[in-house]
């Protein structure tokens, strides 16, 4: 199940950013092979912290306006990346260190994460799946764990929520259709960079402002509304609840 949610993760990555995907891969592999050496450290929190957020910042800093539009860029899924290794060595360490100090682990360190049971290719299907790996949701390690294990649900009892799945799919193509229909009417990225905009009034700046960003994020109400659909049908977007049922 690792090495398929690497190679569809990995083919969906490349589809949408190209070779600049060798950015995320590159880290994905040299903070897997760090928590197997050196898993559960505190230099490994700290290198996690600074290397990936620091790729992150340098990724941000070459990236330019092409005739006023940001283009499409790995930084994208790396945002979401960076989050998922920071998890994923502070998991290891809160193990680790509450093992050590004979604490009762929370629920994301009961599966007693050590540097001898990390394996690089689970972190790289944990990273790669790719209902999470472009623009989230969040999942932990340890969820993932369960959810590849079998154990996250009573697979019986409990299946892919497509109604839901649909629903939400459906939702997406609505604000999709909302976006297509009223792109054409909405100033450019270009337009707020000119000097017509700059002249213009500064009540007026700020509803054209407003109005911009409202349909800019249209755009990420649609992907999070399909990865959720995607979750849903695919089941890891389940959770236990204290009385046995899940939602």
């Amino acid at each position: 199940q690792h090495l398929l949610n690497t190679i569809t993760g990995i083919a969906l990555l490349y589809y949408c950013y190209g070779i600049g995907i060798v950015h995320l891969l590159f880290d994905i592999c040299l903070i897997a092979v760090l928590l197997k050496v050196a898993g559960g450290t505190i230099g490994s929190v700290l290198f996690t912290w600074f290397w990936v957020f620091g790729h992150l910042l340098w990724g941000y800093s070459g990236e330019y306006l092409v005739d006023g539009v940001l283009p499409r860029s790995w930084t994208t899924a790396h945002c979401v990346l960076t989050l998922k290794l920071i998890g994923v060595a502070t998991s290891v360490y809160d193990a680790k260190t509450g093992k050590k100090a004979n604490e009762k682990s929370s629920v994301d360190s009961l599966f007693a994460l050590t540097s001898s049971k990390i394996q690089v290719l689970e972190v790289m299907g944990f990273c790669c799946l790719f209902c999470t790996s472009i623009i989230g949701p969040q999942l932990s390690f340890h969820h993932y764990r369960e959810f590849v294990n079998g154990t996250l649900y009573d697979r019986e009892k409990v299946r892919g929520n497509v109604h839901y799945a649909i629903n939400r799919a459906a939702l997406a193509v609505f604000y999709l259709a909302i976006f297509f229909l009223t792109n054409p009417y909405v100033p450019s990225t270009a337009y707020y960079a000119s000097v017509e905009f700059a002249m213009q009034s500064y009540l007026k700046k700020l509803f054209l402002s407003g109005v911009f960003f409202f349909f800019l994020f249209k755009r990420f109400f649609i992907g999070w509304l399909i990865v959720e659909a995607a979750c849903a049908s695919f089941g890891i977007s389940y959770k236990a609840n204290k009385d046995g049922s899940y939602e």
